[in-house]
């Protein structure tokens, strides 16, 4: 059977980075215009590495389904550098991964859900009462990352850091971040250097925050804390070593930020730009207060069927992961390639999503393939998510039932969001995330406005995660209704 194809070359600096420059330039653009030349499973090179491209959402949702049977999960070399032997053995091996989810998994139960609530109304209060306080005008791309940073703190690890400290400790996860992708060069003043002293320094944290959990008689306010008294409970008293539970503080933290962040941001700054939408969700909110009174109660919260739409339609649009990526563990046939085992598997979820999903584009990819018009159109308008996009794009009641009464029969729904995964490892985090981003629309809706100062300069860029560019058009008013 034959192997997958995909673009070869000579050229030496090709050859030491990859084709990552290209895919730089723009994601869609790059895996679409390789989808035109060899179909929806071909071979990139991200660096030194051989990648195979998986772009069908069934397929990629199968192998999700398998995921840790077929396939294991893989980090870039500096990810690995920087990680803890547990958590590297983890990633390689879906037993210890396994395990792991076991421990973890207490911290993110509806009885974890109900015990944080209170706090995560307190966080998403205190930022938008912040916001429409200001004088001038705020910038999402800074005050999204300000918000992820206490939900995923106070929320995860309840690490509530002092306000003369908070720019410290942010330095300090942007660096691992910055790591992560860095060449695994352990020497002065590289930048994976200063990923490895920051670590350090944070792991020295977390052990505080433990120390004071343990010194505490309180029920524990986290889910870093739920899971390891869970744990604790579970095995008859039975310790883990401070640093395996450190490493896991950290990883959490890295994780939260990420998902909170991106998530949050990407639903506020839609919002914004959708007057219609926002009206809605005040609707939903007066029919929530009259089934279940005021209060946000975690069944208040499950009810908001409209506000959990619009985070989707958020994350669909504009994900905080649009690929994950995986090694192979037996010898595959995918799409009617041979894939060797032992081969990286580069899965977009966010091409997946928007292009091969049939519930959205009954074609899907093969039909996009025979238009080359339209294939050439896709790639253009996908380069990055703006204004313009979002107008024809941004429609959360795709993700309602019909008996629900979505009142738009002729918008196209979707199969399911990929942005958590899906299948055994489908993230841990997903269901806290969603608590959040529900608590903060529904304060948001019931009690202030949001508009964008300068809408059609509004501007996601995707390249394996999405950011949201600050300029003039993540720029927004929040004022009080």
């Amino acid at each position: 059977m034959q192997q997958p194809e995909g673009k070869h070359s000579w050229n030496p600096l090709q050859l030491l980075l990859g084709d990552f420059p290209e895919l730089q330039q723009g994601e869609v653009p790059f895996l679409l215009e390789r989808l035109r030349l060899f179909g929806p499973v071909f071979k990139w090179k991200f660096a030194t590495d051989t990648v195979v491209a998986v772009l069908e959402y069934d397929t990629i949702k199968s192998l999700l389904q398998h995921d840790g049977t077929v396939m294991s999960f893989w980090a870039p070399p500096g990810l690995q550098a920087i990680g803890s032997e547990a958590g590297n053995k983890a990633m390689a091996d879906p037993s210890a991964r396994m395990v792991q989810r076991k421990t973890l998994a207490p911290g993110f139960s509806r009885q974890a859900l109900r015990q944080v609530l209170g706090k995560v109304e307190a966080i998403a209060a205190s930022h938008l009462a912040q916001w429409a306080a200001a004088e001038d005008p705020i910038d999402l791309a800074v005050e999204g990352r300000q918000l992820a940073f206490d939900f995923s703190t106070q929320l995860l690890v309840n690490f509530d850091v002092p306000e003369q400290q908070r720019a410290a400790v942010k330095a300090k996860l942007d660096a691992m971040f910055k790591a992560m992708m860095a060449p695994p060069l352990n020497l002065p003043g590289t930048t994976f250097r200063k990923g490895i002293e920051a670590k350090a320094a944070l792991l020295a944290d977390i052990k505080e925050v433990i120390r004071q959990a343990d010194a505490s008689s309180g029920d524990g306010a986290s889910a870093f804390e739920l899971s390891l008294k869970s744990h604790r409970a579970n095995q008859g008293g039975a310790e883990l070593s401070e640093d395996t539970i450190a490493e896991s503080g950290i990883s959490l933290l890295l994780a939260g930020t990420d998902t909170s962040g991106g998530g949050a941001t990407a639903a506020l700054a839609m919002l914004a730009q959708a007057p219609e939408v926002m009206q809605r969700l005040r609707q939903e909110q007066q029919q929530v207060i009259a089934q279940h009174g005021p209060g946000l109660s975690l069944a208040a919260v499950d009810s908001m069927t409209y506000a959990e739409a619009v985070v989707k339609e958020a994350l669909r649009l504009a994900p905080p992961a649009g690929a994950m990526m995986r090694r192979t563990l037996l010898d595959l046939q995918i799409g009617g390639k041979f894939i060797p085992a032992g081969s990286l598997l580069y899965l977009s979820t966010f091409v997946g999503s928007n292009f091969a999903d049939t519930q959205l584009s009954p074609s899907g990819l093969a039909g996009l393939t025979q238009r080359p018009a339209d294939l050439a159109a896709a790639a253009s308008a996908w380069s990055h998510v703006d204004h313009s996009l979002l107008q024809q794009q941004f429609k959360p009641e795709r993700w309602l039932k019909k008996s629900e009464g979505d009142g738009a029969s002729n918008v196209r729904g979707s199969s399911g969001l990929l942005t958590f995964g899906s299948g055994p490892h489908v993230c841990l985090g997903m269901s806290l995330f969603m608590v959040e981003a529900k608590v903060l629309l529904a304060l948001l809706a019931r009690e202030y406005d949001i508009a964008a100062v300068a809408p059609e300069e509004l501007r996601f860029e995707q390249l394996v995660a999405a950011q949201l560019v600050g300029n003039a058009g993540s720029v927004v008013r929040v004022a009080k209704l």
